[in-house]
This record gives structure tokens, sequence and C-alpha cells, in this order.
């Protein structure tokens, strides 16, 4: 059984998309009884696809809690030293369990950086993963 088709399924989806989502800049929505504005902070708004495979990953994780997924950031404090990035880490050596852990890492930062998604995606970091997770599958 491939355990990982339910998300490596997007691969070939996300290679044919140039556009993943929208990203919305700091605006005004009103103002305070004070005359301080209110702002709604910047945002990204994914397309439909981009949503479901967000869903995807956080069925996978309910699925297989066994992997430890919400505990994501000790593995990659362990794989990533202070001055690495997740996007430099080479996908190759990693199991399928440290893979999971940067994709739901990247979805789940999403709360804390605006576009952590958007941007994994347009560089391809997301799609090495995921090519990487179906070369595990066999």
């Amino acid at each position: 059984m491939r355990k990982y088709k339910s998300l490596t399924q997007y691969i070939e989806i996300f290679e044919d998309m140039s556009d993943f989502g929208t990203y919305h800049g700091c605006e005004e929505v009103g103002r305070a009884e004070s005359g301080i504005p209110i702002l709604n902070l910047p945002w990204v708004e994914y397309n439909e696809t981009v949503k479901d495979f967000i869903r995807e990953v956080h069925r996978f994780d309910k699925k297989h809690p066994f992997y430890g997924l919400k505990h994501y950031g000790r593995v990659l404090q362990h794989l990533c030293p202070e001055d690495t990035y997740v996007d430099e880490v080479d996908e190759r050596y990693l199991s399928g369990k440290e893979l999971m852990a940067f994709i739901y890492g990247t979805i789940v930062e999403e709360r804390l950086i605006d576009g952590n998604i958007k941007q994994t995606l347009e560089e391809g970091t997301m799609l090495r993963w995921l090519r990487r997770l179906r070369e595990i599958d066999g």
C-alpha cells in the first residue's frame, strides 16, 4: 500500500499550476473610537486545490498519529542547524517521517508566516518533498 499517495497525487497538479493563491496586503477596515485605524494584516487566500492539499495533510496527521507531526519542531531542529533553512536540506536523505514533518511544519507555520505555503510551492520545495515521498512509496 502506498502510504503517501493521498499527498503525492498533487505532484502533477502543482507542476501545472502557476497561481497557488492571492496575496492580500495590509488594508484599513475601519477606525476605533479613538481614531486609530483598524487593519487587516497581510494574508494569502489559497485556491481550492491548495486548500484541499492542506486538508489532506491534516487528514494524514490524524490517520498516522505515531508520526508525531504535532512535534514537527523537534525534527526540524534536529535536521536544520541554526543557520539552515528547510529548503536547503537535501531531501534525498530524508525519511518519510522527516519529510512529513517538513510538510506539516510548512502548513501549520502559515499561522505565523503569511504566504509560507505559497512560497514553498512557488519555489518548488514542496514538489521536491512530494517527489521524494513518491520515491519512498516505490
